[in-house]
């Protein structure tokens, strides 16, 4: 693909160019020999393998007031016992404490502690293993309120570990289901223990092997050896390490990419070190930490106890993020390059030094592999882990890895490339595609009520039913709206039409605009944006009247009405390819039963129908042209 170079060095690219594709603790003295040893076994996420490995006398199979007990119902809170090396499965989204003994969880081992820990376990993924362990120390204790003492030397005195499992500080999650029904199963299955014995607002589930259709997580033995030595040389490393995982599509990149980090921050924080990692998430399709259709820069605390797919629902402290308009680069890749370049210049102005992680689409052919060649330029890896399947090899040969490397503090060093087998899965492994996680995602980003470290608040009411913020435009509020390059000459009565009901990013901007909205009858739109724009968050537009020059509006809760309400500055709207979900426009709960509602059929297509859609004449092999 050719390329032609602007002045800041960034090459530019156009969508034409791109391939598709309280109270007090007791502590018990344990007369068990201590021991290190760590029991991997097998598992892993993003790369939906079925592993028959797990005999059925290791799978914990829930027995009520056997070897689990509920010991507070208005918190779901269970206490589960575990023979040696048993495993479980959970899902949904919980609070995990080790009371007794050890656990071993995405490589690592865990020893019983006071610390509790948020999981993350969506049906969408494969499901992590949790294996019981011994403590591996010599001032082994067991780690429980006084009142609940009893179980541990009656009931559970006879089980290696014990395990507390609670509902986590993240209410209204599970109601997404009732404003978008395709995630009704996203969190917990159709049918299970939890259901007949805890509250219908629990958050999580115990799954049964052979009973639960759900995927456990398989991590290779290849990939364990190989976070492990990462692992050790991040420990032991004076200087920065920069990682990057490079993998197709369900390659098991992401998953790679998240137990790495994990051992990372449970070495890192086994030896009291607070250095906090840098997660550059360049991926606006499937991002791990930034907003819907955004690539972001994120501080990670090394401090936090966060573990498992979170669905970029979990606490952050984003660094700098830029909205790109699509889930997908190939919609503006010049755009997108410039977006990324300015990532990099954002961690080179910070003078950062330390650990950083870079999260990348998953494209390795046409236009991704020049993406990738462009991050490894700018990012400079001091790891580059190739993820190979037997039609990747091909594409890998054309990444351009330098030799070395020089850091901006003239360190000058060469990058380890290492080749791993990918872990490649069947597409139709899954339960729910990567549309309907995106909506997921889009409707959480507009639902969150709360975000921060201690709680996450949902309400997934419509939208609709609430009032609407509104903003002005003209000289005062609003002084600009864009459209991508191919929506620019809309025609100016069609303008309304096309902004009503859509997603845009709001900025905020310093320098004064000048434009036509001060006409009646016009909306002030923006040929180009202006340099210093900042990206404040997304927005959905409720309605225009332009007769009286303003706008209704939807916000987030979470981003706070007074960001832009005492901004002091114009403000700018930018409509992408970002799409807003049917079910905000038109709710379930048949609010508009009555209502006439055009372009809207109730009706669901049959398993083998399909939409043709008109291709372009494509010159296969063994067509001739006449």
């Amino acid at each position: 693909m050719a390329a032609l170079y602007d002045e800041s060095g960034v090459p530019r690219y156009y969508a034409d160019d791109s391939d598709n594709s309280s109270d007090s603790e007791v502590s018990f003295i344990s007369s068990k020999e201590p021991t290190a040893t760590l029991m991997r076994e097998e598992y892993e996420e993003d790369v939906e393998q079925q592993s028959d490995t797990f005999p059925a006398n290791k799978n914990f199979l829930p027995l009520l007031n056997q070897n689990t007990f509920v010991i507070n119902k208005a918190r779901d809170t269970l206490l589960i016992g575990l023979s040696e090396k048993q495993t479980i499965f959970l899902s949904g989204v919980f609070q995990l404490q080790i009371v007794k003994g050890g656990i071993v969880y995405n490589n690592t081992h865990y020893n019983a502690s006071k610390d509790y820990f948020t999981m993350w376990h969506p049906m969408s993924n494969s499901i992590p293993i949790i294996q019981s362990s011994f403590y591996a120390g010599w001032d082994e204790s067991s780690h429980i309120e006084f009142t609940h003492k009893d179980y541990l030397t009656d009931e559970l005195q006879r089980f290696n570990c014990v395990i507390r499992i609670r509902n986590a500080s993240t209410e209204g999650i599970i109601q997404a289901s009732k404003l978008y029904k395709d995630v009704r199963y996203l969190w917990n299955p159709a049918t299970g223990f939890t259901r007949n014995c805890l509250s219908k607002d629990c958050q999580y589930g115990i799954l049964r092997v052979g009973i639960d259709s759900f995927t456990p997580l398989d991590i290779s033995e290849e990939w364990s050896s190989h976070i492990d030595r990462l692992t050790l040389t991040h420990n032991n490393n004076s200087h920065d390490m920069r990682v990057i995982i490079i993998g197709g599509k369900n390659s098991g990149k992401s998953t790679f990419l998240r137990v790495l980090m994990e051992n990372f921050i449970a070495s890192r924080s086994s030896e009291h070190n607070s250095e906090d990692i840098m997660y550059l998430d360049l991926d606006p399709g499937q991002p791990e930490y930034s907003s819907p259709d955004c690539i972001s820069v994120n501080q990670i605390s090394c401090d936090g106890k966060v573990r498992g797919a979170h669905l970029g629902q979990a606490f952050n402290k984003t660094l700098k993020q830029y909205y790109i308009g699509s889930n997908s680069p190939q919609d503006a890749p010049t755009t997108y390059l410039e977006e990324i370049n300015k990532l990099f210049e954002y961690l080179e102005q910070e003078s950062y030094l330390g650990t950083s992680f870079v999260n990348i689409p998953g494209w390795i052919k046409g236009f991704g592999i020049n993406i990738l060649n462009f991050v490894i330029e700018r990012y400079k890896p001091t790891n580059i882990v190739l993820l190979e399947t037997n039609t990747s090899k091909k594409h890998f040969d054309e990444l351009l890895i330098p030799s070395h490397f020089t850091d901006y503090t003239g360190y000058d060093y060469k990058p380890e490339v290492v080749k791993l087998r990918a872990n490649f899965t069947r597409s139709d492994d899954s339960k729910f595609n990567a549309s309907q996680l995106r909506i997921f995602k889009t409707l959480a980003y507009f639902h969150t009520l709360e975000r921060n470290t201690i709680e996450l608040k949902y309400d997934f009411a419509p939208l609709v039913k609430e009032a609407p913020f509104q903003l002005s435009f003209g000289p005062h509020g609003i002084r600009g709206i864009s459209f991508f390059e191919e929506f620019l000459n809309l025609h100016p009565d069609d303008l309304k039409r096309a902004l009503e009901g859509t997603i845009v990013a709001v900025y905020s901007c310093k320098t004064y605009i000048s434009t036509d909205s001060d006409n009646a009858g016009l909306l002030p739109i923006l040929k180009n944006m202006p340099e210093d724009t900042c990206f404040i968050g997304l927005a959905i537009v409720h309605s225009i009247d332009i007769d009286n020059k303003f706008m209704n509006i939807y916000i987030p809760d979470v981003l706070g009405k007074n960001v832009i309400e005492e901004s002091g500055m114009n403000l700018i709207l930018f409509r992408g390819k970002t799409d807003t979900p049917l079910c905000e426009i038109f709710p379930p709960d048949s609010i508009f039963s009555d209502a006439s509602t055009p372009f809207i059929s109730r009706e669901r297509r049959k398993k083998y129908e399909h939409v043709w859609k008109v291709r372009k004449n494509i010159l296969r092999r063994g067509h001739t042209m006449q």
